[in-house]
């Protein structure tokens, strides 16, 4: 019988080590072709304005409300489907399928909308003002709504506390209380970039008194 390899005049070893490069060359092209799309997907959304960002996360939130995940346990603490989600991020002006995706799944696609936005949506000025308070009582006197200089965006922090307060009044349902979803979105919601983890240590709280104060208040804002 002949082989193919010796028409070509190669031994097995030869043989092999062709059928090696070759595959591994046909996988370098596959995953160049997975990168190629994940890297034109994710420069759609990085493309994208923080205006219309918000448009979208605010359809999120409408989603999530007319779905009652306010009575679903561990909302916005238990993860969904990652690959789902990195899709939906990858693509945010396609969000229609969120009606029929588990709610773990269109939690974590609020979440990593609110983290994709170019400025994160509580004003770094408030931040800072919010950070120099020596007690509760300065913060509770902070005119929180004259930082937001654009409307989109204090609209948009509305519809974000609108339903975290739901999710709050069903916390028997939910197990996620005010405080438990300051904890999950503070992080989110404002610029963490303390120099050190003794700031970390210190801001984290105070900014998480804050946010867990307008989830049980939302008219404060």
């Amino acid at each position: 019988r002949i082989r193919i390899s010796d028409t070509l005049g190669l031994t097995d070893s030869a043989v092999y080590t062709k059928h090696r490069n070759m595959a591994l060359v046909l996988a370098g092209a596959v995953l160049a072709g997975v990168g190629y799309y994940w890297y034109q997907s994710s420069s759609t959304a990085a493309s994208l304005s923080d205006e219309v960002l918000t448009k979208q996360i605010e359809t999120v939130c409408d989603i999530l409300l007319t779905r009652e995940c306010f009575r679903q346990h561990g909302i916005f603490r238990l993860s969904g489907n990652a690959v789902v989600r990195a899709a939906h991020l990858a693509d945010p002006l396609d969000l229609g399928k969120l009606h029929s995706e588990d709610l773990h799944t269109v939690g974590s696609v609020l979440k990593g909308l609110l983290d994709q936005l170019g400025h994160p949506l509580f004003p770094e000025a408030l931040q800072h003002e919010i950070l120099k308070c020596t007690s509760p009582d300065e913060v509770a006197q902070l005119d929180v709504l004259s930082f937001f200089v654009d409307s989109y965006r204090s609209d948009c922090c509305r519809r974000v506390l609108d339903l975290l307060h739901q999710v709050h009044q069903h916390a028997e349902q939910s197990k996620m209380s005010a405080s438990n979803l300051a904890i999950v979105f503070t992080p989110i919601l404002f610029q963490m970039n303390a120099t050190s983890l003794e700031a970390a240590q210190t801001d984290l709280p105070k900014l998480a008194r804050f946010v867990e104060r307008l989830i049980a208040h939302p008219t404060l804002l």
